[in-house]
């Protein structure tokens, strides 16, 4: 069947990935300004802490089945196949989070255990969700999940200004959010996608453990991705406010906002990437190349505007207490901007070792970095007492090992690859 289904070309398939990628990271972005803008910032800091502490677990358990299943050129595994391994992780999922939510609950604080709940609905939500625009992907019909995005973004962000103009509750955030993705996957996603590939849920145990052990590679680099960019909420928490949690996780939304604009890109092309990867070395080249560079402009115009006028966009959009924060106590945002644009170099090398099928070297990069990113948290805030300041330098001494590492790995694959041939 999939032979038979005609594909859009590399350009179009890029430019309508690139475009929802720009919807969901831009949509995202507000959704985050607006509970920071909305919401008390020790309410919006439980929030990002929350998103922050249930995220790599979902994500861990989730197995990033979407590019295992986007860059199986040989077809050896159906949808139906990581539709059945997502429903498996996220109960396992459940197992984790829901004990130490109740922890949470008696020794800390409710609202955060309840938090901690929603957020992790909506993450499991989003990764099945992720399953359908994978087909999407894989079938070069971008064009579809972007107008997915697009729909999703629009009534998450038109909800969630409803909810702030009415004063309705932080948790109501997580409940607007989870409740989009459903009714967008049932009344769209799931139709598009059934006319494109098999989705029929499929529980076969060997093929499930085939599909795990092949998986588990990319879940533990997800996870520990995660962690890389989040580690640094979790020591502000601890040692610093909840205030400042919300401070650092608008720093950091943005220059995740960037580099989901630039992954649009990696997802529109990765198939291609991988395609060249097996037959065409001089054009994996010279597309890794052009996304270096796409890359490095996109995050230097981000660099430019937040140089030039972040303070006042800062208090303009949310409130002037996030620009003191983040400019006058120390240049944390410029500091984290330029980290972010090692990480964006990094992301786009590591999806390169993706697309040559080496997995387990994108994990070594980010083991090595959030190695590297909870020591350096460690020693500058609680040892050195820098505060926003010390966080914004271990997010970026954690993006030059990640660079490195990536660089180091994919030399060594395609140098091996190349001896093969």
């Amino acid at each position: 069947m999939s032979d038979n289904i005609k594909t859009d070309s590399l350009r179009s398939n890029t430019l309508w990935s690139l475009l929802g990628h720009i919807t969901n990271g831009g949509g995202r972005l507000l959704l985050f300004l607006l509970a920071a803008r909305f919401f008390p910032a020790d309410q919006a800091g439980l929030f990002f802490w929350a998103l922050a502490v249930v995220t790599p677990v979902v994500y861990f358990l989730n197995l990033e089945l979407r590019l295992s299943y986007v860059t199986d050129i040989h077809d050896r595994n159906t949808p139906g196949d990581s539709l059945a391994l997502r429903i498996t992780g996220n109960i396992a999922a459940c197992a984790f989070i829901v004990p130490f939510a109740i922890y949470i609950a008696r020794y800390d604080n409710t609202l955060a255990a309840l938090l901690l709940i929603l957020c992790s609905l909506t993450r499991m939500t989003e990764c099945f969700a992720d399953s359908f625009i994978g087909i999407m992907q894989k079938k070069e019909k971008m064009h579809h999940a972007a107008l997915s995005y697009i729909l999703r973004t629009t009534i998450i962000i038109f909800l969630t200004v409803i909810a702030g103009l009415h004063n309705w509750p932080i948790w109501s955030i997580p409940i607007i959010w989870t409740g989009t993705i459903v009714v967008v996957n049932l009344y769209y996603e799931r139709n598009i996608s059934s006319k494109l590939a098999d989705i029929k849920i499929r529980f076969k145990s060997s093929i499930l453990r085939q599909l795990f052990s092949e998986s588990l590679p990319l879940g533990t680099f997800m996870a520990i991705a995660t962690l890389t960019s989040e580690a640094g909420k979790y020591f502000i928490k601890h040692y610093l406010s909840n205030a400042e949690v919300a401070y650092y996780s608008i720093a950091i939304t943005i220059i995740n906002g960037v580099m989901m604009t630039q992954n649009g890109i990696n997802q529109g092309v990765l198939r291609r990437l991988s395609l060249y990867n097996s037959t065409d070395p001089d054009s994996f080249r010279k597309l890794l190349s052009l996304m270096l560079l796409i890359s490095t402009g996109i995050m230097l115009s981000v660099i430019t505007i937040f140089t030039l006028i972040g303070r006042e966009i800062l208090s303009w959009l949310i409130k002037p207490e996030y620009a003191v924060y983040l400019y006058d106590k120390g240049p944390v945002l410029l500091i984290m901007l330029a980290g972010g644009l090692l990480m964006i170099w990094a992301m786009v090398i590591g999806d390169a070792i993706v697309a040559c099928r080496e997995f387990t070297g994108r994990m070594t990069s980010m083991a090595a970095s959030l190695v590297i990113n909870v020591f350096l948290c460690y020693y500058l805030v609680a040892v050195k007492s820098m505060q926003l300041s010390g966080i914004a330098w271990a997010f970026t001494g954690s993006a030059v090992v990640n660079l490195a590492v990536n660089i180091f790995y994919l030399t060594r694959v395609r140098r091996k690859q190349s001896h093969e041939r």
